[in-house]
């Protein structure tokens, strides 16, 4: 499949119930947590292939998440009655104290402001095979720019240790959250302090494939500054993917 003259202007503070993280064609390709009891699993593995683009033109200015008082309140509807379970089970006093946890751990999540012509963030059981872009060209105010795609991360999965019920109730409220998926749930969990180091084991590991891919012709002055970090020709920055036969 062809896809030609695309434009991608993101810009102001992300807001997280409507705005995807990430800037490109793709702003983020991620595999999703798992169900149930298995919620910082993958659910399985995500694939992109024989996709090719043309005149890509990506520019992001985004630096900044919003934070929105009700957040919670607003994406889980009917369903904040599971909140009051939550909060007792991790000790956290109030539903607005628990949302700026989660913000603050989405804020110390720089994945979620990468650009890349192709995606601007490929994390955990992902594959993107046999797909090109040709005359490229991308912007970005923060860290993270790629030609073809700004972040690549695999990630480890982890099994929650703690009451059965903990695992029951933080599964059905973290899948109704639309801006968690497994590239970034740990994370924001951890760099949130809603859950503990000592409360997740280490089960295994994911790690995005990118294979018989091309990049062709991206505009070179334009990939990355002096003042941002992690800038590439086809990718800005790689932690445990696997890149084969890139042209």
């Amino acid at each position: 499949m062809e896809i030609s003259n695309i434009t991608v202007n993101k810009s102001g503070k992300i807001d997280l119930k409507s705005d995807p993280q990430g800037a490109g064609f793709f702003g983020t390709i991620g595999s999703l947590p798992g169900e149930d009891d298995n919620i910082l699993m993958s659910k399985g593995q995500v694939t992109v292939t024989g996709l090719n683009l043309k005149n890509v033109d990506v520019r992001n200015t985004s630096t900044e998440v919003k934070h929105e008082t009700g957040l919670l309140d607003g994406l889980l509807g009917g369903a904040t009655w599971l909140l009051g379970f939550l909060l007792d089970l991790l000790g956290i006093d109030s539903v607005s104290d628990l949302a700026d946890m989660l913000l603050n751990g989405m804020d110390a999540n720089p994945s979620m402001f990468a650009a890349g012509s192709f995606a601007g963030s490929v994390a955990g059981q992902v594959e993107i095979t046999n797909c090109s872009v040709e005359n490229a060209k991308v912007q970005n105010a923060a860290d993270r720019t790629g030609g073809f795609i700004g972040d690549i991360q695999g990630k480890t999965l982890y099994t929650l240790q703690g009451p059965g019920r903990l695992v029951e109730v933080l599964a059905d409220i973290l899948n109704m959250l639309p801006f968690l998926g497994l590239g970034n749930v740990v994370d924001v969990l951890l760099n949130g302090g809603i859950l503990k180091l000592n409360q997740i084991v280490p089960a295994g590991y994911v790690a995005p494939v990118i294979k018989d891919c091309t990049l062709t012709n991206v505009a070179q002055d334009t990939l990355g500054s002096e003042t941002t970090g992690f800038n590439g020709g086809f990718a800005g920055r790689i932690e445990g993917g696997i890149l084969q036969n890139i042209k």
